[in-house]
């Protein structure tokens, strides 16, 4: 539906980027308020599974993802002393794994200039009757939504919602790149578990670097952020007696970053007239299903067409609601409760089975058809 005033969206990271594009494809005016001064991404690695690939297919984007992604056939869970196999999910569909700077650089090069309004940060939002009118540092806009994509420590939640309570989970980690040609081999995807921990590593950027993430039990917590650093040593001394592949790949970092894992109880409702939350913003979730970045993919596809295909905006976000949280709740919780597994030693091929059907449902979800499903539904006279 044509629209006299944009969507403001808070947050242009992967949530937000996308979103502007469902939007610009849907021929809805947007504007995106970006607090950084430059569009730039913490170096880590992110995975996109086929459910997030049906979002960036239909986007057009998937020549651009197969440049600066790997698309590995399986993923290996090995023993922590040795590296031996203990079982393998292979993937039914295309699962990418890439550098988040280079899926960030694939989402900013279709946003058309002017769009990204670097170096402004939200501060505030008003809403009476039919207008709402968002505020930021450098000016105020009259906007027909105002859609919260600003991350975890999102501003829009806390007005909305009030401070959120997060929790430390038990779990510390520390993140690096390693280049591929540091190593005797560019390796295959694999996930080692030991005790009380267990380490993931994954090449990315078309093979020339691997990224690592190495999670360890701890029960000393400090602030919750991406950009602690920390010396390789230190990482060495969290895994004494783990395979010699691991010693390698700590060995072969540049920055290391330390990070602490928290966790937040699901949000029974992300909406309030013309405002709503989507990604982290919405459901910070765990990173043990790496469904974070997917779960905002699939809220940036759904928010955007509901927007543009229903006439009333707050009719499309409380839609947006009903659709989108009942799945990314169960998403969160499921992250949740596979911590466990994550870190059990000598985990069964049993148990491990049981995981890897969990993990095929989420990956089989299909937000294009459900959104659609959901505007039929929308269209139907009432029984």
């Amino acid at each position: 539906m044509e629209k006299s005033s944009p969507v403001i969206v808070a947050g242009a990271g992967i949530a937000g980027l996308c979103l502007a594009l469902v939007l610009k494809k849907h021929g809805v005016p947007v504007r995106v308020l970006e607090q950084a001064p430059a569009l730039t991404e913490v170096g880590a690695g992110i995975q996109i599974s086929s459910n997030g690939m049906r979002v960036l297919r239909w986007l057009g984007l998937e020549d651009e993802m197969r440049a600066v992604a790997c698309n590995p056939a399986f993923f290996r869970a090995v023993d922590w002393r040795d590296g031996h196999e203990l079982h393998a999910i292979r993937y039914r569909e295309e699962h990418y794994q890439l550098h988040r700077a280079d899926l960030l650089g694939v989402l900013k090069a279709h946003v058309p200039e002017g769009v990204v309004q670097l170096d402004e940060r939200l501060t505030g939002f008003t809403q009476t009757g039919a207008t709402l009118t968002v505020e930021s540092d450098h000016a105020r806009y009259t906007a027909d939504a105002l859609i919260g994509a600003d991350g975890i420590h999102s501003t829009v939640r806390r007005i909305l919602f009030g401070a959120d309570q997060p929790r430390f989970a038990g779990h510390i980690c520390w993140r690096f790149v390693v280049d591929s040609d540091k190593l005797a081999a560019v390796p295959e995807p694999a996930t080692w578990h030991g005790p009380h921990g267990h380490v993931v590593m994954y090449p990315v950027s078309a093979g020339r670097r691997v990224n690592v993430v190495a999670y360890i039990e701890s029960s000393v917590w400090f602030a919750e952020s991406w950009h602690l650093e920390a010396g390789r040593e230190e990482v060495h001394r969290a895994y004494p007696g783990w395979d010699p592949a691991i010693r390698e790949l700590i060995d072969g970092a540049g920055f290391v970053n330390k990070w602490a894992m928290f966790e937040r109880d699901p949000l029974p409702r992300w909406t309030e007239g013309r405002v709503t939350l989507m990604g982290d913003a919405a459901h910070p979730m765990l990173p043990y299903l790496a469904q974070g970045a997917v779960m905002a993919i699939e809220d940036a596809y759904a928010l955007g067409t509901l927007l543009a295909q229903l006439p009333s905006t707050t009719a499309a976000l409380e839609k947006y609601q009903a659709l989108r949280l009942p799945r990314a709740t169960a998403v969160q919780r499921a992250a949740r409760s596979r911590q466990a597994m994550m870190v059990r030693p000598g985990e069964t091929k049993d148990g491990a089975a049981s995981s890897a059907v969990d993990i095929e449902q989420v990956y089989a979800y299909d937000i294009v058809a459900e959104t659609a499903e959901a505007l039929r539904a929308e269209a139907r006279p009432p029984a």
